[in-house]
């Protein structure tokens, strides 16, 4: 009985040192290369990592560095993140799928092109979580968690690959607390519009590149603005409430049923965003004397304008205040 707890003990040892010392026994080169080829396979678009690491004990544990995913025209890369970790479980690989649990990335920037086909833009995640299982066919994000502009970003998709080769993306996502003015600055505008953006969005997207993908994609869903500040023909002007209904369809933004409450003027109305940024639309006003009545929406999301176009509104067409 003593030999044979003996020869136990000294197998599990020899099993620990071996699980132990086998990542280390593969070329890092080779690693890397695997890791790389198994994301593009799943994702449809190319993925380079500057190093990866992988361990087995305690658990089994993956670490990318550097870590680029698709290609913009300019050759500049989709999505950038500077590190990451995940948690590996190892009997799905047994039936041909990948699943990473406590996704753990930090440092992260998503390029959005301009409009006009000149450069992008750098949208910031401070840091990213969650779940994301990948198999032949497709690959799931469950459970993400994106912490950005003081706020954070809650996500579940799905991306599948279609026989022409492209990639088709669904989802759904809920931001809480975004700040405004950071994030517009960012995309490009320069601070006509802050306070703290909640939405609940359903987002669908298609194609075989980066810009297709932004070509195709569609957003539908409520948002809402809170205590922040709008300016409008040179005046700033602070609001309550902003909440209207988002449809993206590509590069054109339609906010429908626009509801705005401050302490000065209320207002309705609906507003479209297209190409460059460019804004039409019309408002209906009530409240402070000179400022209520309806006007059309023009110019720019840096310069926006208002066009009178009927005389004030009579007294008691305000919108009730809301909670």
């Amino acid at each position: 009985m003593g030999k044979l707890l003996r020869n136990l003990l000294l197998f599990i040892t020899l099993l620990a040192l071996l699980l132990w010392a086998a990542p280390q026994l593969i070329p890092s080169e080779t690693l890397k290369r695997v890791v790389e080829a198994q994301i593009t396979r799943a994702v449809g678009m190319p993925v380079e990592v500057a190093d990866v690491s992988f361990r087995l004990l305690p658990s089994a544990q993956v670490h990318v560095m550097d870590l680029q995913l698709g290609k913009a025209a300019d050759h500049a890369p989709m999505l950038h993140a500077g590190s990451g970790s995940a948690s590996l479980e190892l009997m799905p690989l047994l039936s041909g799928e990948l699943q990473l649990n406590g996704i753990d990335f930090t440092v992260l920037a998503i390029r959005i092109p301009q409009y006009n086909g000149s450069g992008s833009r750098l949208l910031h995640i401070n840091r990213m979580s969650g779940q994301l299982h990948l198999n032949l066919n497709r690959s799931r994000l469950k459970g993400v968690k994106a912490e950005l502009y003081g706020g954070e970003v809650n996500l579940d998709a799905e991306i599948s690959r279609a026989g022409n080769g492209s990639v088709v993306i669904t989802g759904r996502a809920k931001g809480h607390a975004v700040e405004v003015g950071r994030l517009l600055a960012d995309l490009g505008s320069h601070h006509q519009l802050s306070g703290a953006l909640s939405a609940e969005l359903d987002l669908t997207a298609g194609g075989t590149s980066a810009m297709a993908l932004l070509q195709g994609l569609q957003v539908d869903g409520p948002v809402r603005m809170r205590s922040g500040k709008v300016m409008l023909n040179g005046i700033t002007a602070g609001y309550d409430l902003i909440r209207f209904n988002l449809q993206t369809r590509g590069m054109n933004h339609s906010l429908s049923s626009i509801e705005a409450f401050s302490p000065l003027i209320n207002a309705t109305g609906d507003i479209l965003v297209t190409g460059n940024y460019r804004l039409s639309g019309r408002l209906q006003a009530a409240g402070m004397p000179g400022l209520a009545g309806e006007a059309l929406v023009g110019g720019t999301v840096d310069q926006p304008q208002l066009i009178p176009v009927a005389a004030p509104a009579a007294p008691g067409m305000g919108l009730h205040q809301a909670y």
